[in-house]
């Protein structure tokens, strides 16, 4: 193992203080104080601010001076526990308390984008991307320093290369690996990874821009159908793409009659009362029009209505989660822009789509990402940084607050 290194968390007391500026006429002077009924029943807020504790993860002596843009977490050695894989390194957990990672250098220059399951005989194994190669990553169970690589794909790369590659996992065809998505030069590929060494490529959202997209199932009928922007001249226009349910890459593509300058990063949730999947985004483009913000579309029986734009600042990045555990899905988001401070922010739902802002704290250094996942695995969601400084790539907020 090239780099051992010991990750000590740091209790860190973040000061939850207000966040005002929502169009929605919340007063967002108030942080929620209601009581929650049952057995984690308490006058404090659900996500106390003093039960947050932060694991940096130092960057590594070796890292070369690319800027990746891949991170995904999952168990890669089947001990029950959560690794990281960032860039072409991966953080081995090696406790319980994740206290302790190991911090190994992956062969070659690849930008690691996904865990993902490969099938009863691979199991658990990592995908990395390099131009347009596509590589598959299996450990050795025995040896965690021993990594296989194959190139298993060819997918073209967007031709924007300043823009990070949409990625998502899911199950598109019943039994074995899950299906990757990816982001390339003419849209959204589906890659099949049943095969061990060739995985079979098709082109299922055609002209999708190059950023994030989202999978869901959209028009319940109990399979996964894709939600994603594409390119229509100056602006681009939300749409999704139908998925036919039979493996085949003739997906339809529907307008959902909204266009804007530009999405960095969206997601599809139930976040009201009803069956039916919203859709949550950060826009970009130009943030003295607003078109930089947190977004919400609900859809409705007349279609998809944007009811919320919950800042008017620039959302850098978010995620989607049950994070207070109350039974519906809130977001994480990091937000900042020009001569703003960066932050972390929780939007509390309130099971009917209408959401309150708690700002956890101004952040150290340059985060550019954040995802959401139980890296202690104890039920709640944390924070998975992916950072943009000299001094660490990595950070994890751990989430103590909900016991």
């Amino acid at each position: 193992m090239e780099n051992q290194l010991k990750v000590y968390i740091l209790f860190l007391f973040l000061g939850i203080v207000a966040c005002g500026g929502s169009d929605g006429g919340t007063d967002n002077n108030m942080i929620n104080q209601q009581e929650i009924e049952g057995p984690n029943s308490s006058s404090e807020p659900r996500l106390s601010a003093d039960q947050w504790s932060v694991v940096h993860f130092p960057k590594p002596a070796d890292e070369e001076s690319s800027t990746y843009f891949g991170m995904d977490a999952g168990d890669v050695n089947g001990d029950g526990l959560v690794d990281i894989i960032q860039g072409n390194h991966y953080y081995l957990a090696t406790a319980e308390e994740q206290t302790d990672w190991d911090i190994m250098k992956l062969e070659g220059s690849f930008d690691g984008h996904a865990i993902m399951f490969l099938g009863p005989e691979r199991g658990t194994g990592m995908v990395g991307i390099s131009g347009s190669r596509v590589i598959q990553l299996l450990a050795d169970l025995d040896d965690p320093d021993i990594m296989q690589a194959t190139i298993v794909a060819q997918v073209p790369p967007p031709k924007n290369r300043e823009v990070a590659r949409g990625c998502e996992k899911t199950q598109i065809i019943a039994g074995g690996a899950e299906e990757l998505l990816l982001t390339g030069r003419e849209g959204i590929y589906m890659l099949e990874a049943d095969d061990m060494e060739e995985w079979s490529v098709s082109l299922i959202g055609p002209d999708a821009m190059a950023g994030q997209f989202a999978t869901g199932d959209i028009d319940r009928d109990e399979d996964p159908d894709i939600v994603a922007a594409v390119s229509r001249g100056d602006v681009c226009e939300l749409v999704w793409f139908e998925n036919p349910g039979d493996g085949s890459q003739y997906w339809n593509t529907h307008s959902l009659n909204h266009q804007m300058a530009g999405v960095k990063q969206l997601r599809l949730a139930h976040l009201d009362e009803d069956d039916r999947l919203d859709i949550v985004l950060a826009g970009s483009g130009m943030a003295s029009e607003n078109q930089t913000g947190l977004q919400v579309y609900m859809q409705r029986d007349t279609g998809w209505v944007k009811t919320s734009e919950l800042t008017s600042s620039s959302t850098l990045s978010l995620d989607i989660g049950d994070i207070d555990m109350d039974g519906d899905i809130d977001i994480a988001t990091l937000e900042g822009g020009q001569d703003e401070e960066l932050a972390f922010c929780i939007w509390n739902n309130d099971g009917k789509g209408d959401f309150q802002e708690e700002r956890l704290e101004t952040t150290e250094g340059a985060p550019i990402r954040v995802h959401l996942f139980d890296v202690d695995v104890d039920g709640d969601l944390d924070f998975i940084t992916l950072m943009n400084t000299e001094g660490h790539s990595v950070a994890v907020h751990v989430n103590r607050a909900i016991p």
